[in-house]
């Protein structure tokens, strides 16, 4: 089976991105938008048509219209002259709605599969009467391409019978790749280029012309009512196409900048957002927000469709594409292999009736999920999310203290998200209600991972439970010689020796070393009377000292600095900790280490193995001062004061549950049928040869590295699944004592400072927090 479904081809390095906000159900009232004012709602019991008035009635209600066999992040949706919709996917796979979405009928061609499986496609458009453009090049080894062959695609159109045309694109003047494609309302063909412009493509010649020059390189083009969308990395742009000049519009920019930021996910595979044309001059735009309306050239944006009730809020799918039917009704093509339609409702409360509260200091992807999947169940009930941190410049320090007096009063939310919060604090002044019976309910149901939660019991009552897990990793020929945080001090010297110009672990500050190691460390700086181990932590400090120094002594670890540096704004949370394979396996570190947080982390630390020099390395659980560790995320609560019991309790099984577990993509499942869920292999992903994906860097240096990822053997996931039943030591962040241990240590390791000025600077500055 040749591979065809590839995750992350050539992704950027360093591409991952994520973006802040908070939405809540009460803001306002979304249902009847202004073009809605005049609409008509019908009552089917008695024929009647009545004005629908602002009552707060009405909003968006969606439905699955379609879905896939197989997993294909990609495919346009177009409506076609006859008012019939089509969709094209990457496979070539044809689906036809002549009912405005509602439901579709697949068009098999003949050649189709063959094709899809000789070639891969690089895009598609579809014109208005339904001739279909694939943009593709033909498989073939990496290493074959030559870098100018690369830039050259092979073009096809196909006309609605399903006969193939091939057209020969004049690349001529232009020697660039192109990267994305549109027809007009008259069936001209436009397509971007990395180089900031705009071609058009003659369909029957293949003759290509500049069009215009966009100022920037667009990842998608759409062109409607006389009116041509470029949306690029961080900016969207209009073009009227008869002048060519383009109409300003910073108002819909700004919003993009300030509540999604860049366009592209971490992983490349679908947007942010995703910004389309509607009626007129309408443009919306569609991600985790919701959907929001916008006339071009306008003051306001105008919120359709909530993320918060609908699967917009779910992080667990991008849009992948979307579009505005007949009668102000919307379908959405999701990341996770299905179409929806969006259809409004007049006649259900615009906000629901019930209100439940969640609130943690960052955003959690783990609840977005669960707050979508719980809506879906649940319509009368409306989940605010609250983010303390959310406001430019509200640092932790001003989050818990508003917290806390909302906590006091009896105003506080009903569900408490409790990573970096004071765990211990709340549970001792009895803020936390016991949730042992919902975790008994879910474990009797569908099996939970004992262990991981035995830590967080206090007498026989369970006040947090971690919604997802990460492990740690290391990996070497020899297991013992990283058995623990000395050892692999020892190793980092070793192989300073070994490679004295070379990176070893592609870590650059002192703070960034002490944070990548201190997870398996930390648990240890604390006894069980919850008095500072002062003997750990200045082993800590001094060990780290020794990876720092023999780190940063390499030649080439100056050069990667300055290039880390320069992307510090694209690295996300995740990232920094996550296991460093790519690193590795384009010769930018010497040791894989890190955090492994999904099944796709430990599949590519297992496929390391499988690539040249690294044939018998051993990836191993990381010990460090301490062992067994690891490290429970997004730490669910129930307020011991809610007013909404049944209705906290329900979320708190939804996120608990195989349905919510199931979809986490930023850790572990704790959930056993999830587990078992997300460690079956996809047959339609994996290959005849076990691969199931291909990853690949491009280094600031213009090296390109690629290589496969296999999925886990047996074996090898029965392994994982005995690193995970084997923890036993939860990394909690101490907020307080690892700011102190990190900002002395900083001084210390730079030899600002000997090691008992360090000492003395730490327990000064956690004296009164540790005497609470």
């Amino acid at each position: 089976m040749i591979k065809r479904n590839l995750k992350k081809v050539m992704a950027l390095l360093l591409a991952g991105i994520t973006c802040v906000s908070m939405l809540g159900c009460s803001g306002g009232t979304i249902g009847k938008t202004e073009w809605q004012q005049d609409s008509k709602a019908t009552d089917t019991e008695s024929g009647k048509q009545e004005e629908t008035t602002a009552t707060g009635m009405g909003r968006y209600v969606e439905k699955t219209v379609l879905e896939f066999e197989s997993y294909n992040v990609f495919g346009k949706i177009q409506t076609l002259s006859d008012g019939s919709l089509v969709y094209v996917d990457a496979l070539l796979r044809k689906y036809i709605s002549k009912d405005n979405g509602e439901t579709w009928n697949v068009e098999e061609m003949d050649w189709q599969y063959q094709w899809s499986a000789e070639n891969y496609c690089l895009d598609t458009a579809i014109s208005k009467t339904g001739n279909i453009m694939m943009s593709y090049m033909p498989y073939q080894n990496y290493e074959e391409v030559t870098a100018e062959e690369e830039k050259k695609a092979k073009y096809m159109i196909v006309l609605p019978d399903g006969t193939q045309n091939q057209l020969d694109v004049d690349l001529e003047g232009t020697s660039i790749y192109m990267r994305a494609h549109a027809f007009d309302d008259q069936g001209r063909l436009f397509a971007s280029v990395f180089d900031e412009k705009i071609y058009e493509i003659d369909t029957e010649s293949g003759k290509v012309s500049e069009f215009l020059n966009v100022g920037e390189g667009t990842h998608y083009l759409q062109c409607q009512n006389n009116i041509m969308l470029c949306v690029g990395v961080e900016d969207i742009y209009f073009f009227d196409m008869d002048s060519k000049k383009r109409i300003e519009d910073s108002v819909l920019t700004d919003y993009i900048k300030s509540d999604y930021g860049y366009l592209k996910t971490d992983d490349a595979e679908y947007y942010n957002f995703y910004v389309f044309l509607g009626e007129d001059n309408a443009v919306y735009i569609a991600g985790k927000n919701g959907l929001y309306r916008h006339i071009i050239g306008g003051s306001s944006m105008e919120q359709i469709i909530d993320g918060n009730l609908s699967s917009f809020g779910d992080p667990s799918h991008g849009v992948v594409c979307a579009r505005m039917v007949d009668n102000q009704e919307f379908v959405v093509r999701f990341s996770d292999d299905k179409i929806v339609k969006f259809t409004f409702d007049a006649n259900i409360p615009t906000v629901p009736n019930n209100e439940l509260t969640v609130y943690s200091l960052k955003e959690h992807d783990a609840i977005r999920q669960a707050m979508s999947v719980y809506q879906a169940a649940n319509p009368d009930v409306c989940v605010e999310y609250e983010i303390g941190m959310n406001g430019e410049g509200i640092t932790r320090e001003d989050a818990l203290k508003t917290l806390n007096t909302r906590l006091v009063d009896g105003s506080g939310p009903d569900i408490l998200i409790l990573d970096d919060m004071p765990i211990e604090s709340y549970i001792d002044k009895g803020i936390l209600m016991d949730i042992s019976d919902i975790a008994d309910q879910i474990d009797s149901k569908e099996g939970l991972f004992a262990n991981t939660l035995l830590p967080f019991y206090q007498e026989n009552k369970l006040y947090v439970i971690p919604a997802e897990l990460w492990i740690f990793a290391i990996a070497d020929e020899n297991p013992a010689s990283v058995g623990n945080y000395t050892a692999i001090a020892d190793k980092v010297e070793l192989l300073r020796k070994e490679n004295p110009e070379k990176d070893i672990l592609g870590a650059y500050s002192p703070d960034e070393i002490m944070k990548k190691f201190s997870m398996v460390c930390a648990p240890s700086w604390k006894d069980e009377n919850n008095a500072l181990n002062e003997e750990n932590i200045r082993e800590f400090l001094i060990e780290s000292k020794r990876i720092y120094e023999a780190q940063m002594s390499g030649a080439e670890v100056q050069r990667n600095k300055e290039v880390m540096q320069a992307m510090q704004s694209y690295l996300d949370y995740t990232y920094f900790y996550s296991l460093n394979d790519d690193m590795l396996l384009s010769q930018r570190a010497q040791m894989l280490y890190g955090a492994i947080l999904t099944i796709d982390n430990f599949a590519s630390a297992m496929s390391v193995q499988r690539n040249e020099v690294y044939e018998n390395l051993k990836v191993m659980p990381m010990k460090g001062q301490s062992s067994n560790v690891y490290c429970p995320k997004t730490l669910a609560g129930i307020n011991a004061a809610t007013k909404n019991i049944e209705e906290a309790e329900a979320f708190m099984k939804t996120l608990l549950g195989s349905e919510v577990q199931g979809l986490l993509y930023t850790g572990f499942p704790i959930n056993e049928k999830a587990f078992e869920k997300v460690t079956t292999a996809d047959p339609n992903l994996v290959s005849d040869d076990g691969t199931y994906m291909m990853y690949g860097v491009s280094d600031p240096w213009g090296n390109d590295f690629v290589w496969d990822v296999y999925w886990p053997t047996e074996e090898q996931i029965q392994l994982l699944k005995e690193w995970i039943t084997s923890v036993e030591t939860p990394y909690i962040s101490d907020v307080v004592l690892e700011e102190a241990v990190y900002e002395a240590g900083d001084a210390y390791m730079k030899g600002l400072i000997d090691i008992d000025t360090a000492m003395k600077q730490i327990l000064e500055k956690t004296a009164i927090y540790m005497a609470e």
